[in-house]
Order: structure tokens, then C-alpha cells, then sequence
């Protein structure tokens, strides 16, 4: 009697609804097992610790709503196939030692699906093709733990049902690592869990992750994306929540064409880039405590405040002026005066940067603002500023005055100099020198000057009131 034979009797004997096969080797070469070749009365069938050798197994158009396929600590030397299953109770695939070249699970209608480790401590590392397309879950899919280290993760144009009165998440990818992962196109249902799961990619390309998904209640705390978590076009109906997110050297988040219906949390992250256009958020937004090497918003709607308190942005020069703007708009409507100054200095700093040099008495202006007191925020800049712009305009006025004159150094005409300085500094003051101002070119210098100070005394005013309601 061959191995698939054996197989077969397995499944199609119905004595009891609950059958376990522990401890054996198959050699399936290519096997089918379809609906009629499973027992009528069997409800749970497990095989423990078994291996399958050979070429495929393929399960496929089963209609057994009744039924539980479940392998625990098996090793599959061989391609598994489940296909067009229109009711199946439960899949569930735990504590997996190995899988062939190909784990393809498509086109069924599924009860409770399980590819998952029992702990996070599991040494079961799963280096095939993981494929789980266009498949229905109407109770729940956990994942938790699986270590999928090689080749790719296919996780797309899946749906989850999962019943409201079901406690229990409709999927849980929690401490999870997975290679080059899609999950494109799927309805995640009305709870779905990614906390601490670890994105990996052995490509040039990053992958293409939640682009055109559905998200009800989500919650992505403390993931790492890897090169990308693209979530363009996807639709959050529900809560969502980012926190502790990190991967500063190499994870860009998109959010491009997006819509959120409730609150949006992204929270002490911790990341390369941040992209968001043309999307709408309503609910509570948060960007809190979150650290950014560079970010685009553009074309998006916050219905209600935004808060972007002590977010940091570690190369501000990359940031464009309408991100900047929209940053600076928002911390205004929350009434964040202190981070309010400090993005409205980066906006006209990045306004100056993207200005041609045709505009070059604008971009003259924004330096001078930028050098004199950072745009309003440094009152000793400004101090600074205005000291030694009064010196140097100041000395020039001193040589026009007293160019013929014969100067020796002593403390008497450094006394004479410096009270002139100070008497320069003062605006409304006229000349500091007696009979001073008699000849034309003697203005130049001196009306410059006094305009320069007064700008500084200005710009340092201006600084001093940075905190004013």
C-alpha cells in the first residue's frame, strides 16, 4: 500500500469525528484530496509532528463546513496547495518546521486560519513561497510569531468577515517577521494587530506592503517596515494607530490618495521619510514626539487640528515650503506658539532656498532675517547683530569724518571712539563727533548705518516677544 493511498484512507475513514496521526512519514508525490475524499463524519483532523515528502499536496473544493484541517509541527518536503475550499472550518497550520518551494492557500472560504508559532522563541525559520490570495476568513487569521526569512510573503485580495459579537482580533500578525511582504488589496476586517512585526526585503525594490487595503481598528505599535510601508489608497474606517515605529535609516511611510474616518496616531516614531498627498483625516490626528530625516505633505485635509508638538526633522533643509506651511497652519490651530515659531522659521527658510536669483531682493530680505535673528527666534542673534553691523558702519563713518586727522591710541581716543560707537548706536542720535556730517559723502555711511541698527534693535525686539499670545 503506497503513502497516498494511506493518505486517503486516513481521510475518508469517518469512525470518529476526531482523528490524530502522529509521528509519520508520507511520501505524497502528487496527491488530491478533494471533498469526496474525506470522511463525512470527520470533524478534526490533526496530524502531529508528520512529514510529507514528494512533489505536491493539494487540498482543494472542499465544502465541509464542519471541518478543521490542522498540522502541528509538521515538515512538508513538499509544495502545499489549498484551492477553492467553499467552506472549510479551519485551516491551521502551527509551529511549521518546514515548507517546500511553495505554501499556496487561494479561493476558499475559511473559518479560522492559523499559519503561526505557539511563542515568539520558535527556532521554525520558513524560507518558501507564502502565498494566502483571494481567500475569505469569516471568523479570524492569526499569524503570531512566524518567521518567514526567505523568498516572498503574499497576503493579498483577502477579506475578513469576522461577526461582532467575535472577541477575538479578525487578524494577528503580532511579532511577526516576514520577507518581502504584500498585502495588498485585502479587507483586514474590524480588528487587525501588526504590533512588533519586522518587515524585511532582499530586493532592490521596496515592497508595495498595504497600497488599496481596507482597515477598520488598526494598531501597527513598534514595527519595523523595512525600506517601505506604502499604504496609498487604502481606506481606515476605524482607529489607527503608529506608535513607536522605528526604523530611521531605511523605512519611507506613504500615505498618498488615503482616506481616514477616525483618528490617526502616529506617535514617537521614528523614521527616514513621511509622505502624505491628496488625502483627507478626520478625527484626532497625532504626530507627536515623532522624528523625521525628511517628509512631504501636500494636498491634504485636516477636518479637525493636527497636532505636530516637539516633532523634530533632522535634514530641514530637504523639507519643501508647503510641507513646512501645512506643519506651521496646524501647530497655529493648536495653539503650539513655541513649535509654531520654530516651523515658521524653517518655511521662510526653505522659501529662500527654493527662490531663483531673479527674485534676489527677496532672497536678500529672508537672509538678512535669517542672519540678524533666525527669522524672530534668537534675541542674542539679533544683540549680536546689531553690535557689530553699528561697528562696521560706524568705522567708516569715523574714517569719513577724521580721514586728515593724525589718531594716536591711548585711553583717551579709545574712550572718544567707543563713546562715539555708542552715541551711533543710539538712532535718533545725530553725529557723535562735533561739527560732524559737513561734508555729502559723509551721510552714506552714516544714514546706512543707523537704518542697519535700527533693524537690529527691531529684529532683537521682535525675538524678545517670540512667546506673546
Amino acid at each position: 500500500m503506497n503513502d497516498t493511498f494511506k493518505l486517503q484512507r486516513i481521510l475518508f475513514d469517518d469512525t470518529d469525528s476526531i482523528s490524530l496521526i502522529e509521528n509519520r512519514s508520507f511520501s505524497v508525490s502528487s496527491t488530491i484530496v478533494s471533498h469526496g475524499n474525506i470522511g463525512q463524519n470527520l470533524a478534526v483532523l490533526t496530524f502531529s509532528n508528520c512529514v510529507f515528502d514528494g512533489k505536491e499536496i493539494i487540498f482543494e473544493e472542499i465544502t465541509r463546513e464542519n471541518l478543521t484541517l490542522y498540522f502541528r509541527e509538521c515538515t512538508f518536503n513538499c509544495n502545499v496547495y489549498v484551492k477553492s475550499c467553499k467552506a472549510l472550518k479551519g485551516l491551521k497550520f502551527i509551529d511549521t518546521k518546514k515548507i517546500g518551494n511553495i505554501l499556496e492557500v487561494s479561493g476558499n472560504f475559511i473559518g479560522e486560519f492559523y499559519l503561526k508559532n505557539t511563542s515568539d522563541h520558535s527556532n521554525n525559520f520558513l524560507r518558501g513561497e507564502i502565498s494566502i490570495d483571494h481567500n475569505t476568513f469569516y471568523e479570524h487569521a492569526n499569524f503570531k510569531y512566524l518567521n518567514h526569512i526567505f523568498n516572498n510573503f503574499f497576503f493579498r485580495y483577502n477579506t475578513l468577515t469576522t461577526k461582532e459579537e467575535n472577541l477575538e482580533l479578525s487578524v494577528d500578525f503580532t511579532n511577526t517577521r516576514l520577507n518581502n511582504a504584500s498585502f495588498v488589496c485585502t479587507d483586514f476586517g474590524k480588528d487587525a494587530r501588526f504590533d512588533r512585526m519586522v518587515l524585511t526585503n532582499d530586493t532592490k525594490l521596496g515592497g508595495i506592503n498595504f497600497s488599496d487595503c481596507t482597515f477598520h481598528n488598526c494598531y501597527f505599535d513598534f514595527v519595523d517596515f523595512g525600506k517601505s510601508g506604502y499604504f496609498n489608497g487604502s481606506s481606515f474606517n476605524g482607529h489607527v494607530q503608529f506608535l513607536g515605529v522605528k526604523n530611521p535609516k531605511e523605512t519611507k511611510l506613504s500615505f498618498s490618495g488615503s482616506h481616514f474616518k477616525d483618528g490617526f496616531i502616529l506617535k514617537m516614531a521614528e523614521i527616514k521619510e513621511l509622505q502624505m498627498h491628496a488625502l483627507t483625516l478626520e478625527g484626532r490626528v497625532t504626530f507627536e514626539e515623532s522624528e523625521f530625516s525628511s517628509l512631504k505633505i501636500h494636498q491634504v485635509i485636516f477636518k479637525n487640528p493636527a497636532f505636530f508638538d516637539t516633532i523634530k526633522l533632522l535634514h530641514p533643509e530637504k523639507v519643501d515650503t508647503k510641507s513646512l506651511r501645512v506643519i506651521k497652519q496646524e501647530l497655529q490651530r493648536s495653539d503650539n506658539r513655541i513649535d509654531y515659531n520654530r516651523f515658521k522659521a524653517l518655511e521662510l527658510n526653505a522659501f529662500k532656498n527654493e527662490l531663483t536669483s531673479k527674485l534676489w531682493v527677496d532672497k536678500s530680505i529672508l537672509w538678512l532675517n535669517q542672519i540678524s535673528s533666525d527669522h524672530g527666534l534668537n534675541p542674542w542673534k539679533g544683540v549680536l547683530f546689531t553690535l557689530l553691523i553699528g561697528m562696521i558702519f560706524y568705522v567708516l563713518y569715523f574714517i569719513s569724518e577724521n580721514f586728515k586727522l593724525q589718531f594716536f591710541i591711548s585711553s583717551t581716543s579709545i574712550n572718544q571712539f567707543l563713546i562715539g560707537y555708542f552715541k551711533f548706536l543710539i538712532p535718533s542720535h545725530l553725529s557723535p563727533f562735533e561739527n560732524g556730517l559737513k561734508q555729502w559723502y559723509q551721510y552714506l555711511p552714516f544714514i546706512t548705518g543707523k537704518a542697519f541698527v535700527a533693524y537690529g534693535i527691531y529684529q532683537t525686539v521682535q525675538s524678545f516677544r517670540k512667546f506673546r499670545l
